[in-house]
């Protein structure tokens, strides 16, 4: 499995497909390569059905990216008119589908990312000579999102306990309601991140200049070949393109 790479040819490889991403403005060229992107998620043990149920409330986002896009995008094609205005272009609705690909696709990256553990995301960092300090930020902003998000499950699912139903409230009430929990999620969010601090600062944090590590990264046969392959892969996709050929 590709999960056990090490997390340097995991850069790489997610760097060509976001670099990619970037470079190319067209669903033609951006519907294959998040297909090669899917494709690659079950190597690295991430299960794209499950990441898509996941992502079913913002499908609804993305399609309003869509329909904006659509809407102001300046555009020559007509596909909907009012008159002699111009509703929806063709051109619109393409920058609209390359932008939710270019999201997933970037999503589909990080994905890959993810798939190493923290530890071994620093030490990989740190080997390419990033300051360890900054690696390790790096890695506790990762950690830290999912435990803000368990305990925003936490106070929801209070608020559940108490009766309170926010599907059946309208807007001004839910507001109301997000706008009361917002200050007790950054009041665990300081407290939370005080803990950490202290830990930090009991485990001698940055009392050496530099940081040992119990493992050592070392790059195999398949970390050399990833990192051929995806840079080879992506200096050609753009010399194609750049030449007209795709």
């Amino acid at each position: 499995m590709l999960k056990e790479l090490d997390p340097r040819s995991k850069f790489v490889l997610s760097g060509i497909l976001a670099t990619l991403a970037v470079f190319f403005n067209h669903p033609l060229h951006l519907g294959p390569l998040l297909i090669l992107a899917l494709f690659l998620l079950p190597l690295f043990s991430c299960n794209p059905l499950q990441v898509a149920r996941r992502m079913r409330h913002l499908l609804v986002i993305l399609g309003g990216l869509v329909i904006i896009q659509a809407f102001f995008y300046p555009g020559t094609t007509p596909l909907i008119t009012w008159g002699q205005h111009y509703l929806i272009t063709v051109e619109g609705l393409l920058q609209g589908s390359s932008l939710v690909l270019r999201l997933f696709i970037i999503l589909c990256c990080g994905l890959i990312l993810a798939s190493s553990p923290p530890a071994r995301f620093v030490q990989g960092l740190v080997r390419w000579y990033l300051p360890y300090e900054l690696a390790y930020m790096v890695s506790l902003g990762i950690r830290f999102l999912p435990l803000l998000r368990e305990e925003a499950g936490d106070v929801f699912t209070a608020l559940q306990l108490r009766g309170v139903d926010l599907r059946r409230m309208p807007w001004r009430q839910q507001f109301k309601v997000y706008r009361g929990l917002f200050l007790p999620l950054i009041t665990m969010a300081i407290l939370r991140s005080r803990q950490i601090a202290l830990a930090m600062e009991a485990r001698a944090f940055r009392a050496y200049p530099r940081r040992t590590f119990f493992h050592s990264l070392q790059l195999g046969r398949g970390d050399y070949l990833t990192i051929i392959i995806s840079l080879f892969s992506g200096i050609l996709l753009i010399f194609l393109h750049l030449r007209g050929l795709i």
